[in-house]
């Protein structure tokens, strides 16, 4: 798992070394390490002011930890397996994750107690994200499906079923109308949130799909595969526009701030690599 601190000058990554590294973006040295965890780091973010970093691990432990000074804040214990995937609610007081033992929990930021869990999933939960309107939580699972789930109650609201193997991973559109999902399946899929129909599906990758973004401009879609290529697509119309070969697995990819066009890949081999994809 990969970051990019809110100033742009800094890279956060986390291992299966059961570490996580700040590193400078424009050196590439290591400005600061974070120990703590007893299992691989699967998942990082930020706190909403930007001067918290949160990361689960497979240590079934979320922990909160101040980026100055490299200590830990705060751990967040209950998850019976290990914790594959984390994300913030809209107002920065909550943390959402998700875990092997097939639920996801809310916990507080605050106090590390969990407010709510939310269970549905059959098997394992590998991918969260919140609606933009603050209201919805949708979450990938190795049983094939994405669900949409009310934040207050923990109801699930709808499912979203059609993928051929495991979800990997989700996003949003940039309106927030669509989600985006890649799988074990070779394929992403475009979802209608509002009634849970396919739109349409993204098809040509060789190997399963461990990554997507969408591009700044919201018009794209940038994937990442174990077939070692990252593709881009054009939404509205699932045309493939490129293909871009790569000499390691890109794990997880996210822009970067302040460079247009400029995204960071996490990569199979244990680096982190940045490209320029503005010209494609």
């Amino acid at each position: 798992s990969c970051i990019v601190t809110q100033d742009g000058s800094g890279i956060i990554s986390g291992s299966y070394d059961k570490t996580l590294n700040l590193w400078d973006i424009k050196t590439g040295e290591i400005i600061r390490s974070f120990s703590g965890h007893k299992g691989g780091v699967s998942t990082c973010m930020l706190t909403q002011e930007g001067n918290g970093l949160i990361s689960g691990s497979y240590d079934k432990t979320l922990k909160l930890w101040d980026i100055k000074s490299g200590e830990v804040i705060r751990s967040f214990a209950g998850h019976k397996y290990r914790v594959n995937t984390c994300i913030l609610t809209q107002d920065g007081s909550g943390i959402i994750s998700g875990s092997d033992d097939y639920t996801l929990k809310l916990w507080d930021i605050k106090s590390g107690e969990v407010i709510r869990s939310f269970a549905g999933h059959q098997a394992n939960v590998t991918t969260c994200i919140v609606t933009h309107d603050s209201s919805g939580l949708i979450s990938g699972s190795d049983d094939m499906t994405l669900k949409l789930w009310d934040i207050k109650t923990g109801e699930v609201i709808r499912s979203f079923a059609g993928h051929q193997s495991r979800v990997y991973t989700c996003i949003l559109t940039q309106d927030g109308s669509g989600l985006i999902s890649g799988s074990h399946d070779k394929t992403l899929k475009l979802w209608d949130i509002k009634t849970g129909e396919v739109i349409r599906t993204f098809s040509g990758h060789q190997n399963w799909v461990s990554t997507c973004i969408v591009t700044q401009d919201g018009s794209g879609l940038i994937s990442g595969s174990m077939d070692m290529t990252l593709k881009i697509w054009e939404i509205e119309t699932g045309k493939l526009v490129d293909t871009i070969r790569l000499p390691w697995i890109p794990y997880h990819i996210a822009h970067v701030p302040d460079r247009p066009g400029t995204i960071i890949t996490a990569n199979g081999n244990g680096t982190l690599t940045l490209l320029d994809v503005s010209g494609v």
